[in-house]
């Protein structure tokens, strides 16, 4: 069985997917491999998408299509750089208790990705290079021991996240609340300006030495919001499948109102709409401004499909 039919069948995607979507990722892979040939030298790639777009699946199939045009490629998540459980309770204790929560800027360990990314743009024939791993189930990093390794040389490195590539917000922005979670939580605007400020700084910095950018443009928040849901639907019939059921998979861990959240991935609708609120207004900040400045740009339609794909120039 080749890659890409072993990955259709792991994901459980459809014929539609395969007959309809598959085509623009091969027609993508092509254009990254091109891309590469031409700079001679490892090209970075960085994958945008908010939540339920796709973005990882999107990462597998380029990886499989890479690998088939004799490109080796390594997939890194912004995910897998969540800082640990811990430091983020001390960002919640010492600077705003939304930070405990992961997924915004501000609580990835950008140090850690940059030092992985620096190992695979070294990486010569037999060295293995370390790939960190998030634990979203135990809301925690996993140990070294856990780590997925791959073998060097890297032609394509692809960083694929729901935040990836975005720009700062002016600041003048962050004074009204968009949401509940803001007005009630965060009325001050110390977490969201704590969080614009870390994108504005160590995330451009980060962000800049990829060479395209690709973005999943989802119709509108509230498609997010319902693919995001679909999402958890999914993880918890998986679940089901492994612990039996979410009551025997929770059982003997704390369901303190943020790491219990997390326990298994499964969360009430209750706490997946608070959840995406953390969210909202930087991914409407992105629908808004990185359409226009992206290398590929894959606008989906609200059944999920790719309305249209548009390639430009390479970013400055």
């Amino acid at each position: 069985m080749s890659t890409v039919k072993r990955l259709l069948r792991q994901e459980q995607l459809s014929s539609v997917f395969e007959a309809d979507i598959l085509p623009h990722y091969e027609q993508l892979a092509s254009y990254v491999a091109a891309k590469h040939d031409a700079k001679k030298a490892t090209l970075l790639v960085a994958i945008n998408g908010a939540q339920g777009t796709g973005k990882s699946t999107l990462a597998l199939f380029l990886q499989a299509f890479l690998q088939a045009q004799g490109k080796r490629a390594a997939v890194l998540s912004i995910d897998d750089l969540y800082f640990p459980y811990a430091t983020r309770q001390q960002l919640a204790k010492e600077i705003h208790p939304l930070l405990q929560t992961r997924g915004v800027p501000g609580t990835h360990e950008l140090v850690l990705g940059q030092a992985v990314i620096n190992r695979l743009l070294a990486a010569k024939a037999g060295d293995n290079i370390a790939l960190p791993v998030f634990d979203k189930a135990h809301d925690d990093r996993k140990p070294k021991t856990e780590w997925p390794t791959i073998e060097g040389p890297i032609d394509v490195i692809l960083l694929e996240g729901w935040c990836v590539g975005a720009s700062a917000m002016p600041e003048e922005a962050l004074l009204t609340p968009i949401n509940q979670l803001e007005a009630d939580e965060d009325a001050k605007q110390i977490w969201r300006t704590y969080m614009n400020k870390q994108l504005a700084q160590y995330y451009q910095t980060f962000f800049k030495q990829f060479d395209l950018l690709v973005m999943l443009k989802a119709p509108s928040f509230d498609c997010v919001r319902a693919w995001r849901a679909l999402q958890e639907e999914k993880l918890a019939r998986k679940m089901q499948g492994l612990y039996g059921n979410a009551k025997k998979a929770n059982k003997g861990v704390s369901t303190a109102p943020m790491k219990g959240l997390m326990v298994k991935g499964l969360m009430d609708s209750d706490a997946l709409n608070r959840f995406m609120m953390h969210y909202e207004r930087l991914t409407m900040h992105m629908l808004n401004t990185m359409p226009a400045h992206a290398n590929v740009l894959f606008e989906l339609a609200h059944d999920h499909t790719i309305r249209q794909v548009t390639y430009r120039g390479d970013n400055d």
